[in-house]
């Protein structure tokens, strides 16, 4: 079985459930978050999957019947759900990797959780039939945890539905929600939901956000960048490191700086910086051209691809971004007298992820074939403040230029010393 979700099913989905978060619906706002781009509502995922296979739909008009969602990565739209049944286990996949697993269970097996904090919704589209009143159900937890609890910051973890005919958990006619942080310091909730024969539990938590943090160069920084005397090329300057670099180069009014953008544009730049709109997967030549053209001594490669958090996924385009790109770079441009900075992680010797794996593989490629005229500084940095270093129990990590501030070696490599 194969699922479609367009972007216009999730706006439709979002009238429906009174879903308005806008990590489903604006671009923009989703860009800087930890799936780096829009995503499927979850329970919009969950009713779609029970509507289109007909053995969840006779599953869930039995009498007594329970199922348990566990969401394990972000949905993407217009990307096909593949579904892999393994006995009362089905998994959705999307791009080989396991989004969703709904596994389904003969007997009731949750405890009614009765917290302090209370909701009161009312169900609008009453019915008679068990699977439309399921939907209804889903489609306020949807409501419940994108617009009131957590609200904007918020993601499901999981889902539990217990139904039974012949067992009464609420007697009213409205939705009663409960919720309680697990522990203060960390972001968990649990949440009851309780609907005539529907007990409903359902974990969410508080979804990091990434917050641009403002840091002022010290004075050795700004006489250090003012002390540059040729003109300066950042690959990759709308966001992160780049961002930052390019704020850093606004202050040398001396030299012209190029600074290139895919996505998100750049805005708000003083007279010596020139923006440029470059997809470095399709317009590698117009680099090239463009060092040569404007005699460019100082290349800061931080081109990256939408960063998604998991260690399984997205291995080609790391490849490409972080080894296949920046190697055809270097090969053409191997005969010139430039310095590039093209930073690593501490933590490339573990190889943890296609992030990390990637990084090295550029590293040792090149350590290993000599490029006479380049200067190349990979330095291993710390964990920064940056939207890939997203953490759901919200550790601080310093900016690049605190780094630059405080650290005498980081700031070495970044001017070449």
């Amino acid at each position: 079985m194969k699922i479609l979700i367009k972007e216009s099913d999730g706006i439709k989905y979002s009238r429906l459930s009174k879903d308005f978060n806008k990590i489903h619906i604006n671009k923009k706002y989703a860009s800087n978050s930890l799936f780096g781009q829009i995503i499927c509502h979850g329970c919009h995922v969950i009713n779609t999957l029970i509507s289109k296979n007909k053995k969840l739909n006779r599953f869930i008009e039995s009498e007594k019947f329970n199922f348990t969602v566990n969401f394990h990565e972000g949905i993407f739209y217009n990307s096909i759900l593949s579904l892999n049944r393994i006995g009362n286990k089905y998994n959705l996949i999307q791009n080989n990797v396991k989004k969703i697993t709904l596994t389904t269970y003969i007997s009731n097996k949750n405890k009614t959780n009765i917290f302090k904090n209370k909701t009161t919704l009312r169900l609008e589209k009453n019915s008679k039939k068990i699977r439309l009143i399921l939907f209804n159900l889903i489609n306020k937890i949807s409501y419940y945890v994108g617009m009131i609890n957590p609200g904007e910051n918020s993601i499901i973890k999981s889902i539990s539905v217990d139904f039974n005919n012949k067992k009464t958990f609420y007697k009213g006619n409205s939705v009663l929600i409960f919720s309680q942080k697990k522990i203060p310091r960390y972001p968990f909730i649990n949440n009851t939901l309780l609907y005539k024969n529907f007990l409903i539990n359902f974990e969410t938590l508080y979804r990091p956000k990434f917050i641009f943090k403002k840091v002022i160069p010290n004075k050795k920084l700004i006489h250090d960048i003012n002390s540059i005397k040729h003109n300066v090329l950042i690959i990759g300057a709308s966001n992160g490191i780049g961002k930052e670099i390019l704020d850093l180069f606004k202050h040398n009014k001396n030299i012209k700086v190029f600074a290139t953008y895919n996505n998100n544009k750049i805005q708000n730049t003083p007279r010596n910086v020139n923006v440029l709109k470059c997809d470095i997967q399709l317009q590698l030549k117009n680099l090239i051209n463009l060092i040569n053209k404007k005699k460019i001594k100082y290349i800061y490669y931080m081109a990256t691809p939408k960063i998604i958090l998991n260690k399984n996924i997205n291995f080609k385009k790391y490849l490409d971004f972080y080894y296949n790109y920046p190697i055809k770079l270097l090969n053409k441009i191997k005969d010139k007298k430039i310095n590039i900075y093209y930073p690593s992680s501490i933590f490339v010797d573990q190889e943890i992820n296609s992030y990390t794996s990637t990084k090295l593989k550029f590293e040792k490629h090149v350590k290993k074939k000599s490029f006479k005229n380049l200067i190349i500084k990979c330095p291993r940095l710390p964990e920064v403040n940056t939207r890939q270093n997203i953490n759901f129990l919200n550790r601080s990590f310093p900016t690049f230029i605190e780094l630059l501030n405080k650290k005498k070696e980081v700031r070495n490599d970044f001017f070449f010393n």
